[in-house]
Formats: C-alpha cells, structure tokens, sequence
C-alpha cells in the first residue's frame, strides 16, 4: 500500500503526469488510474486491497433441498401426475 499511497502523492504535486508516474513505478496507465479513483472516492481506506473472491456462482445450488432450484424432481411429478 505504501507504492500506492506514494503514487497519489506524486500525482497529487502536479509536477508527473500520470504516464511518466505509471512508467516509474513499472505499472499501468490503467491501473493508476484505478488507483488515482479509489482514492479520490474512499481516501486511504480504498488503496487497500480488495478481495478476488466472486460474489456468487451463477451455477450453485440452494444449500437447502426443500426449496430447491425450481426443478421438479421424479417424485414430485409421481405425485403430482
């Protein structure tokens, strides 16, 4: 984070553009410009990393079988035919 914080820093002085700073610090234009919006939207708290993890999974399951997918299973339709 200490890369980071320096980047908004340096950027912050107005003396770098974005590009000469992204090339100093061996990064992406693209990414210190994500850097540059976290910041100016969060502070310090959003130059912190964030999690990879998915939000979901499209294609799982309900942990619960009673109310499942939607589905109707071979009994069901036995009872219900």
């Amino acid at each position: 984070m200490d890369q980071k914080m320096q980047f908004v820093s340096l950027a912050a002085t107005g003396r770098f553009t974005v590009t000469q700073l992204c090339e100093d610090f061996n990064i992406s234009r693209k990414t210190g410009h994500k850097w540059l919006s976290r910041y100016a939207a969060e502070g310090g708290q959003g130059l912190s990393n964030l999690s990879r993890r998915p939000r979901g999974c499209s294609h799982q399951t309900t942990a619960d079988p009673k109310k499942g997918s939607g589905l109707n299973s071979c009994s069901q339709i036995e009872r219900d035919g």
